[in-house]
């Protein structure tokens, strides 16, 4: 009995947690519009970030949080999907789309089984290779650095990163 109890009540939190995550998301596409078409700066406030916490009632650092995440959405596909699914949280996605592009993919099945708390640590500690989409200024333009990541989650809750690396020359665009 008490077993059944506690599995409904896991369950119950789940579900809430996956309709907050996925209005958030959906509040994140409002996000990218209000953004896109200036919408903020008919209101008076001098920010998007101040407009956003004022709609919305939330903390200034909130507000932030989800226009970083609306910033970056479009070159985020799987971990839009995954939020948008309510699989991640906003918390998940804020530190997830700091990570580059390239990660996109990997980092979205690290956050799905990772805390915050590990998630904001690989983000922060981890040294990635620059985005090769968007080289620095100062890299030649023949040359490409790629890699891979590799994160996981140990059953004691630690986590990691294992960097594959590559370093290759990429073809001259036609």
């Amino acid at each position: 009995m008490v077993e059944a109890t506690l599995d409904s009540i896991y369950s119950d939190v789940a579900g809430v947690c996956g309709h907050v995550n996925a209005q958030q998301a959906r509040l994140v596409r409002l996000t990218q519009r209000v953004v896109s078409e200036h919408v903020w700066e008919e209101s008076g406030c001098r920010t998007a970030a101040q407009w956003l916490a004022w709609q919305t009632g939330t903390a200034s650092s909130t507000a932030r949080k989800i226009l970083a995440v609306a910033e970056r959405a479009r070159v985020r596909p799987v971990l839009m999907a995954a939020f948008d699914a309510g699989e991640l949280s906003l918390d998940q996605m804020a530190l997830a789309v700091k990570a580059p592009a390239y990660t996109d993919a990997e980092m979205c099945g690290f956050a799905r089984s990772a805390t915050v708390t590990q998630l904001s640590t690989v983000v922060r500690r981890y040294g990635f290779e620059p985005d090769p989409d968007n080289p620095p200024a100062d890299a030649e333009p023949d040359k490409a650095i790629t890699s891979e990541v590799s994160l996981w989650v140990d059953d004691d809750g630690t986590g990691g990163v294992t960097p594959v690396r590559r370093t290759g020359v990429t073809p001259p665009v036609m």
